[in-house]
């Protein structure tokens, strides 16, 4: 009971006298009486009982609880309440470098590119005051797009997170030391190192904000030339949200945006400018060496 609420004894009224209970002295009205109850009891159950057939027929059934726990994983997350979540449970595997499966982690060509690309390219997402509202955020402080987009008044720009962190991961990959020189014919700009830096630092804190609990086993191997040696067995069962639903529901509000129309945009009237991002700041402070001639490189 909070500190605001509290039983009051109310004064009794001169005009208030207690009335006594009459006690029931005949069985046979004794009898009646409980039998009514009961008769009254059984009919409200078997009531309640309809009444919930009826509700969870008309609703889908008992409710989905892996997308109650999609939504309480997410913070209002407007993508986490609309789809319609489906899980499976799938052995993740490590496939051969050299299967179609196992793009992500080929060397580089155009097509392991373009598989990144279609995997983690984050895109713009359209957004309510009402969902820019429950995200916690101040709709005056978050980007609305120009007018001349022809996007509607009540609009806001976003993106799903999960396609950022693919991007961050993307990143990662081509600077590792087998992929740098093809990537980086010339020695990246500072703000691409700090860009780098913020991915490192984004990955890492969300994966320690929602850890994955799957359980890794060990193993003995008899690997050739090294002798017997125990391992982490890397193949896993996990429950795993249907991606495609993502994918469908990013479309359903996909914002493409050109490098013309970034460059000729114009801030709609009455927007708020705020503080740039810390790795952007250290870029421009020359933390990450100088800018003089790389302000294209943004």
């Amino acid at each position: 009971m909070g500190d605001t609420e509290r039983y009051i004894l109310l004064p009794m009224d001169e005009s208030e006298t207690p009335v006594k209970k009459k006690t029931l002295t005949n069985r046979t009205k004794l009898c009646s009486l409980s039998t009514a109850i009961n008769v009254a009891l059984s009919v409200a159950l078997v009531a309640s009982l309809i009444t919930t057939g009826v509700i969870l027929r008309r609703d889908g059934g008992c409710p989905n609880y892996g997308y109650y726990n999609l939504v309480q994983a997410a913070y209002n997350s407007p993508a986490a309440k609309e789809i319609q979540s489906t899980w499976k449970t799938v052995l993740l595997q490590t496939a051969p470098i050299g299967s179609p499966e196992g793009v992500y982690r080929q060397v580089p060509d155009d097509a392991v590119d373009a598989a990144w690309t279609a995997l983690g390219d984050p895109p713009m997402i359209t957004l309510s005051g009402a969902e820019v509202r429950g995200l916690g955020k101040d709709p005056a402080e978050v980007a609305r797009p120009p007018e001349d987009w022809g996007l509607g008044p009540d609009v806001y720009l976003g993106t799903i997170d999960v396609y950022h962190l693919l991007h961050c991961l993307d990143l990662m990959r081509m600077n590792l030391r087998d992929n740098f020189d093809h990537y980086h014919p010339i020695p990246p700009s500072p703000f691409a190192r700090a860009h780098l830096s913020h991915c490192i630092e984004a990955l890492t804190k969300t994966l320690m904000c929602q850890p994955s609990l799957d359980i890794l086993t060990a193993m003995w191997v008899d690997l050739r030339g090294f002798g017997p040696m125990h391992l982490p067995d890397f193949e896993v069962n996990r429950k795993c949200l249907d991606f495609e639903q993502v994918h469908r529901w990013k479309e359903e509000r996909r914002v493409d945006i050109t490098m013309m129309m970034m460059r000729n945009a114009t801030p709609p009237a009455g927007t708020k400018f705020l503080q740039p991002l810390v790795e952007l700041q250290e870029a421009v402070d020359g933390m990450w060496g100088s800018v003089a001639g790389l302000e294209d490189d943004t």
